[in-house]
């Protein structure tokens, strides 16, 4: 789970890299309004497939800025 808080409406993008910074999945890019929200990753690539358990970073853009934690994932 990824949460987060905007303080205005925007439109935000996330993405699930791998630590080489490849593209994994592209969660959402969507016009959310300002509050809190809770977005799910399900462990899939692009293509559905599912990818091992590991160190993943999520890459967070909104309003020109980009915010990029790691997390893990366990299965």
């Amino acid at each position: 789970s990824i949460q987060f808080s905007l303080e205005t409406q925007q439109t935000i993008s996330i993405k699930i890299l791998d630590l080489n910074g490849h593209l994994v999945k592209s969660i959402i890019r969507d016009l959310l309004p300002a509050g809190n929200h809770t977005v799910q990753w399900n462990g899939l690539d692009q293509n559905n497939a599912p990818v091992s358990s590991g160190v993943y970073i999520f890459s967070l853009q909104a309003k020109g800025k980009r915010l990029s934690q790691k997390m893990i994932l366990l299965k």
